[in-house]
């Protein structure tokens, strides 16, 4: 918190971070998740963030990348790049997406199943 605000004092249009919400618990994830989303929209910030949580990217994002050692990039809106199919393929981890409503809001999460093994 004490980094996103010392950056901010600088009237950025831009912030890139990476990895902002690891290592911390349920509660501080969504505060630093929240944050961004609130900075990106209500203050026109870019935010660039680098995530291991494709739930946290669904949460905030609205493009996505994708990097993959052994095949192109994914590039694009974030519900059309993070599905099972890429995840499965990127990643060898079948996972399931769950779309639910809650308390009048519409969530996305991710389900980690299974490892497979690819065939090349």
């Amino acid at each position: 918190m004490v980094l996103i605000a010392r950056s901010l004092a600088t009237h950025p249009e831009m912030l890139v971070l990476d990895e902002p919400e690891s290592n911390l618990d349920f509660k501080n994830q969504l505060i630093i998740l929240n944050l961004i989303q609130k900075l990106a929209q209500e203050k026109n910030i870019c935010a660039i963030v680098n995530t291991h949580f494709p739930a946290h990217a669904m949460k905030i994002g609205t493009k996505a990348l994708i990097l993959n050692k052994h095949s192109q990039p994914l590039f694009g809106l974030t519900d059309e790049i993070i599905n099972e199919e890429n995840m499965r393929k990127t990643f060898s981890v079948q996972v399931q997406i769950h779309d639910f409503d809650y308390a009048s809001r519409h969530y996305r999460s991710v389900e980690p199943l299974y490892i497979v093994e690819e065939v090349s």
